[in-house]
């Protein structure tokens, strides 16, 4: 039996999706991530954006954050 190479999560992600009538929304939980936790917050994304198929913003995170 040999040993496999383990791999190492170094970063997550995570996407919330919105829609016209619901990107109000999307922002007040956008506020509220980005006060409780120092993390990346990506662009809105009024469009779909490659394999999302609809508006979003990323949220960024190391795995110290994950737990």
């Amino acid at each position: 039996m040999t040993d496999k190479p383990t791999a190492s999560i170094e970063s997550y992600h995570a996407h919330v999706y919105y829609d016209a009538e619901t990107r109000p929304r999307a922002a007040v939980i956008r506020e509220a991530v980005q006060e409780k936790f120092d993390i990346a917050m990506g662009r809105w994304r009024d469009f779909p954006v490659g394999p999302h198929p609809m508006w979003s913003y990323q949220i960024a995170f190391g795995p110290q954050q994950f737990a």
